[in-house]
């Protein structure tokens, strides 16, 4: 297709995208997030439902990318790498003041540390979505993609001992995933019938996305964190409204930073400063974006022995990544020790490296983790122009955040969903 030609088509998607959100009278946002969904494998599914947009993840990480999500900072400046950090001062979604923010309680903990008091947020208030009172923001964090996989298993504490009876057998892997998706998509379904029942169906914006993708297999891994393949940096974003034509937007991408600055227009909000993501109302859609994961080793000892864990030195393994619609390069900027201390952890110690080691994959999980350079996909941009783009899109300071100490209940409960 001729550049101008496609550059005509990019415009013209997004524009439609832009006019119809422009023209809704939204008095409430209903956002359904599903964990580890990826967008291969649900794109078609939501753009029956509504208006769906390739969407970089900011982190391969489920805290990360909530706080680049909530608060619209990038990845490498609000500082939340881990379980044990809060935003603090740093605005956030559940500050705005002229609507009920809350979570919808979906029947499960499977979010308590986002809202418990001393978590991400702080304490905040969960109801049922048949219950809340208008106007609101409501915000929903399902299970998703996440293991365990098999919709029959309803403990969302099943992960680690899922991968445990499963991690070798990748047919029922991606057998179990798929049926997880279809689940998810009920739900979906469901709470898009209770918005109907109430009536509020016109007066409510609903946004299915996802925080990162899941691994079935590919580069030796199930599950997620790293690397940075598009399978965790892919997700969907999906806006769901009586009023805007279902479609699958194929010009330019969504980021988990343009959720925020999009959010506080659509409800009559002032925009907060320093903002880095775009405002869908009156700019065109991204065409690049990054994806940051930083995550503290020490993490990982905790489901070992946190005593130790807590003692010894903090150590990180980093990982920078950049992806436009048809690929991405990632760079792992931890030394080689930590890199190699990662791989053996994850192979050996966790239950993830059932797959692995069962499958005989020791030598595509090790490049996956320890090189540290990867190019997934023709990306229209070299390693050097890659690695200047990171550092130009995540200008700023790094808030410094203070780790907080958990419970042994809430470091076990961690750890059975996978996370530790």
């Amino acid at each position: 297709m001729p550049a101008v030609e496609s550059s005509y088509l990019y415009w013209l998607d997004s524009l439609l995208l832009v006019v119809t959100l422009s023209d809704l009278d939204i008095k409430n946002v209903y956002i359904f997030v599903g964990d580890a969904v990826r967008y291969d494998k649900t794109k078609e599914k939501l753009a029956e439902r509504g208006k769906t947009l390739k969407t970089i993840a900011a982190s391969t990480h489920t805290p990360t990318s909530f706080a680049s999500i909530f608060s619209g900072k990038q990845p490498t400046t609000h500082g939340i790498h881990g379980f044990f950090q809060q935003l603090g001062d740093t605005p956030h979604l559940f500050d705005l003041e002229n609507h009920n923010v809350v979570f919808d309680e979906s029947g499960t903990d499977f979010h308590e540390w986002l809202r418990i008091e001393q978590q991400l947020f702080g304490y905040q208030q969960q109801k049922p979505l048949a219950e809340i009172d208008e106007p609101f923001v409501a915000v929903d964090r399902d299970i998703g993609g996440h293991a365990p996989y098999p919709p029959e298993l309803e403990d969302p504490k099943e992960g680690s001992r899922y991968f445990k009876r499963t991690g070798h057998d990748i047919d029922t892997l991606q057998t179990d995933y798929d049926d997880a998706i279809d689940d998810w998509f009920n739900r979906l379904d469901r709470r898009l019938e209770i918005l109907r029942e109430r009536g509020i169906e016109d007066d409510t914006l609903v946004i299915a996305m996802s925080d990162h993708g899941e691994y079935l297999g590919e580069y030796g891994q199930i599950g997620h964190d790293y690397p940075a393949g598009p399978e965790l940096v892919y997700v969907p974003t999906t806006f769901i409204h009586p009023d805007i034509d279902p479609d699958l937007d194929t010009s330019g991408l969504f980021r988990h930073v343009d959720l925020m600055p999009t959010l506080l227009d659509i409800l009559g909000y002032d925009p907060w400063p320093d903002l880095p993501g775009k405002n869908l109302l009156n700019k065109d859609l991204a065409d690049i974006g990054i994806c940051y994961y930083n995550r503290s080793v020490n993490d990982y000892l905790r489901r070992v022995n946190p005593t130790v864990a807590n003692t010894m030195p903090t150590m990180h393994y980093e990982v920078e990544a950049v992806y436009d619609r048809s690929g991405g390069r990632s760079f792992v900027q931890s030394g080689y020790q930590i890199r190699l201390l990662v791989y053996l952890f994850r192979t050996f110690a966790l239950p993830n490296g059932k797959y692995t080691r069962y499958n005989r994959q020791f030598q595509a999980s090790y490049q996956a983790i320890v090189d540290t350079e990867q190019k997934y996909g023709s990306p229209a941009f070299s390693a050097s122009e890659a690695r200047d783009i990171f550092e130009t899109h995540s200008a700023g300071e790094e808030i410094v955040r203070d780790d907080i100490d958990l419970s042994d209940e809430s470091i076990k409960q961690l750890s059975d969903l996978g996370y530790l």
